[in-house]
């Protein structure tokens, strides 16, 4: 939507009267003197119909942009620490390999185990690679020179959203001082919140058939969750790596800006 305003102000030639940049503080302000969106654009559809087939390229291009980027992340020797499998990250570390020796560390992440698949990935494509299960992430975090991580989305103020068990990786890299690095393609940030009142409102809560085992009895009350997702403060966060390139914690309000028109943001 942000891209379909921005042809129609470059269409109807109104950029410097009805358009204005968005910055910080244009954002704090009202919408006072926006243009109402209401003129007659020649040729307007087939504009759009262009913007959205280059807006699909772009999008099924960003995980091998992202792994461009990989040899200026990655260096020889290191050992780089994950959980779980994100076809973005293991695209990023076979890249990496083409040039640089390294080894990977994979937390299984539990209880669906994605990270023995992830491993097994990694070995093919001639990684050196351990798993360790979820419980030794914070002993092994000593050894680690770097986290690299998946993400599900990214919020309006840096807060990722990521497999269950990545706030355990992130919190240990925390206490360690390791970089986290978040990979996320550009359309993976959203302007959204999460309530500060419960998180667990905005999960995915699956059934606790896998963590139980099927073997506990069903009628002692127990209360088992089982959170499909983990959202990591931005304060637990070092870098976000898009497709275009890598940009700190305290840049998450411009790219937002970039992407999301303030109108659009409360639809």
């Amino acid at each position: 939507m942000k891209l379909i305003r921005d042809e129609y102000v470059s269409a109807s030639k109104s950029a410097e009267t009805d358009y204005q940049q968005e910055s910080l503080q244009r954002i704090l302000k009202s919408d006072e003197g926006s243009s109402d969106w209401g003129k007659n654009v020649s040729d307007f559809r087939e504009r759009v119909f262009e913007i959205i087939e280059e807006l699909t390229h772009d999008i099924d291009n960003c995980s091998d942009d992202i792994s461009k980027q990989a040899i200026g992340h990655i260096h020889a020797n290191e050992i780089i620490l994950t959980i779980g499998r994100s076809r973005t990250v293991e695209r990023f570390l076979k890249n990496a390999a083409k040039t640089r020796k390294f080894e990977v560390i994979v937390a299984e992440a539990a209880p669906d185990f994605s990270g023995h698949q992830m491993a097994v990935n990694l070995t093919k494509g001639k990684i050196s690679t351990t798993v360790i299960t979820d419980s030794a992430i914070f002993a092994m975090m000593a050894r680690v020179n770097k986290v690299i991580i998946g993400t599900t989305s990214i919020l309006a103020d840096g807060t990722v959203v990521a497999a269950s068990g990545a706030k355990t990786v992130a919190l240990a890299a925390k206490h360690y001082s390791v970089p986290c690095i978040v990979l996320g393609a550009f359309y993976k940030l959203t302007p959204v919140y999460l309530p500060e009142a419960d998180p667990l409102v905005s999960n995915v809560l699956v059934s606790p058939a896998p963590v139980l085992g099927g073997s506990h009895p069903p009628d002692t009350g127990l209360r088992c969750i089982n959170p499909l997702y983990d959202s990591l403060p931005p304060s637990l966060v070092t870098l976000y790596i898009s497709n275009t390139s890598g940009y700190s914690p305290s840049y998450v309000y411009r790219q937002m800006g970039d992407l999301y028109h303030h109108q659009d943001r409360n639809l």
